[in-house]
């Protein structure tokens, strides 16, 4: 009896020391398949941020189209984005002022043949982009759900500047700011010799006071001199109006137009 008893102790040890085994075993099984996974996680979350840190895109140009020429109402709204990435990459949404667009037309530009090629623009408004590429973006800033951005004044409420934000794929948001120039009009009469005995006054339009903050310049000096229904149009920094009549009240108009494409206006009362 003794001696069965020591066998039973002894199988019992046997046993218990399997179960031992398998339970080191299967703890280094599991361990091992959780650092593998765990290393599988840590490469893929790698090669994202090396995907995410690859991608870059800028924003190239903004170019407004006036709905009606001597107005501030914009009917279009396009812009340049340029593909700075050796992979393909995909737009998954373009906001304006941190207004998402809904309704906007891509064209891609082919560099070598100036052709343009439309790009369809999927569910959500994603935008894919082939590496290196540039794509013209159009805004129909009246129709649809971008009505609210169909006057100019309204672009600008309370921001005097305009902010793209274009986002991606993989969760990168690249932007830039486009700032308007500031117009100012001012009116130096200047007495001409009109001829050998008589001196007249000629309102000379000044707009050199204009200025543009940021990168951008002026381009462009648009004025319109209206009196009673009666307009007149010049272009130039400084111009003379010969138009006027004296003793009769204008309103003077000057919009400067900067190489962005962005519009600064300033009105002023002269008489003449």
């Amino acid at each position: 009896m003794r001696g069965l008893r020591s066998d039973r102790r002894g199988l019992s040890e046997i046993v218990g020391s399997l179960f031992l085994v398998l339970i080191v075993v299967g703890a280094a099984t599991a361990l091992s398949v959780f650092v593998a996974s765990y290393q599988k996680q840590l490469q893929s979350e790698e090669a994202l941020n090396h995907d995410r840190n690859l991608e870059a895109i800028t924003v190239l140009h903004l170019r407004p189209t006036l709905e009606v020429n001597h107005t501030s109402d914009w009917g279009l709204l396009n812009f340049s984005l340029a593909s700075l990435d050796v992979n393909p990459m995909v737009v998954t949404g373009v906001s304006l002022n941190d207004q998402a667009l809904q309704n906007y037309t891509a064209w891609a530009l082919d560099l070598s043949t100036g052709d343009y090629t439309t790009i369809t623009v999927g569910p959500g408004g994603q935008l894919p982009l082939d590496p290196r590429e540039q794509v013209n973006v159009l805004v129909d800033v009246v129709a649809g759900n971008n009505s609210s951005f169909y006057d100019r004044s309204t672009v600008l409420a309370a921001t005097d500047y305009i902010k793209i934000d274009v986002f991606t794929a993989l969760q990168n948001d690249f932007g830039r700011v486009f700032i308007p120039p500031t117009a100012i009009a001012l009116v130096a009469p200047l007495e001409t010799l009109s001829n050998s005995s008589t001196y007249e006054s000629v309102p000379i339009l000044d707009g050199s006071s204009s200025f543009q903050p940021g990168n951008a310049t002026i381009i462009q000096w648009n004025w319109s001199v209206s009196n009673a229904g009666n307009v007149s149009y010049f272009t130039g920094e400084k111009v003379a109006d010969h138009t006027m009549v004296a003793g009769k009240t204008y309103t003077i108009l000057l919009t400067v137009t900067n190489s962005d494409g962005l519009l600064g206006t300033d009105s002023i009362p002269y008489s003449a």
